[in-house]
């Protein structure tokens, strides 16, 4: 039965994620927000909906090694299992011209994140929020007034349906986020005691890679269309959105409890994920993400998945 919710949980995060991005963005636009402000705000945030809910429902519910083994663990994922995937696909030719400004905003939340969890003895408090929000604040400011655009297509499903209608498929898409994540949360921890392994395991593998699956269809689906140029722009968008925004309202609402392997482990290869991925790609404006690369990232989340349950 915990495997049935656990996939139920997965499936109602999708769906809702999906329509709640769709009919975000509808009723932005009615309100006419521009669409680069709907791109940055609505999908760029709507592609990191499902570790939203994972991390708040987990840290309410006192599972904070979920909370924040969630974020860790998808932010490697789409990185080395999303980006390795689509280069083995389709190699990936780096044409954005802020990849580098990009990459240093994702790398500099991951060193904040470390240094805040040292500094306050493996927790992240009111205080990690205040600074995590201002920052992201921040990012959200400098990228709409350098002109940045996220590529990503907004869904054009509900652009004839009445304003009302799209309000309450939005209301609904909620309700169905927060029951897929509770569905998710405890079949989890219920699955890791059977199992006999700690939440921070199911938190950083099963957890992480069904809340990541947004940015690896997405990134699977520009490798398809041959739009793969597009998969490292929304990959690092969405890391520093998890990192930023999801601890730093997770935070805002509830102290949330770092397990010490959590730092000492996962989060030094989400560090070293992250430089692999900028040596990747050198030189930053005419660099590609080859197949061989995109096959060692793939081979190293492999290693960190079986050092997990060794």
């Amino acid at each position: 039965m915990d495997y049935l919710f656990l996939i139920l949980g997965f499936a109602l995060l999708l769906g809702s994620g999906h329509f709640l991005i769709s009919s975000a963005s509808s009723i932005a636009l009615r309100f006419n927000l521009s669409k680069m402000v709907v791109g940055l705000l609505f999908v760029s945030l709507g592609t990191s909906a499902p570790e939203l809910f994972v991390s708040i429902s987990a840290v309410l519910t006192g599972h904070g090694d979920i909370s924040v083994g969630n974020v860790v663990g998808s932010n490697i994922a789409n990185i080395a299992l999303a980006l390795g995937l689509t280069a083995m696909i389709v190699p990936i030719v780096v044409k954005s011209p802020t990849i580098l400004r990009d990459w240093l905003w994702m790398v500099f939340a991951v060193l904040l994140l470390i240094a805040f969890s040292y500094i306050f003895s493996y927790q992240l408090n009111y205080f990690v929020g205040i600074v995590f929000l201002s920052l992201l604040a921040f990012y959200i400011y400098i990228s709409l007034r350098d002109g940045k655009k996220q590529e990503d297509e907004i869904s054009e499903e509900f652009k004839n349906k009445p304003l009302m209608l799209t309000i309450f498929i939005f209301i609904v898409s909620l309700v169905g986020m927060y029951y897929g994540s509770e569905f998710l949360i405890s079949s989890a921890t219920s699955i890791s005691l059977k199992w006999g392994v700690s939440e921070k395991v199911i938190s950083v593998t099963i957890v992480a890679f069904g809340t990541s699956i947004p940015e690896i269809t997405t990134s699977l689906m520009a490798a398809i269309k041959k739009e793969a140029s597009i998969s490292i722009g929304t990959i690092i968008g969405s890391n520093i959105f998890n990192v930023l925004s999801i601890l730093g309202i997770t935070s805002l609402i509830h102290t949330i409890p770092i397990h010490p392997q959590m730092v000492h482990f996962d989060m030094m290869w989400m560090l070293a994920v992250s430089i692999f991925m900028l040596l990747s790609i050198l030189p930053l404006r005419r660099g590609k993400l080859g197949r061989i690369n995109g096959l060692l990232l793939v081979m190293v989340y492999l290693v960190y998945i079986f050092l997990q349950f060794r």
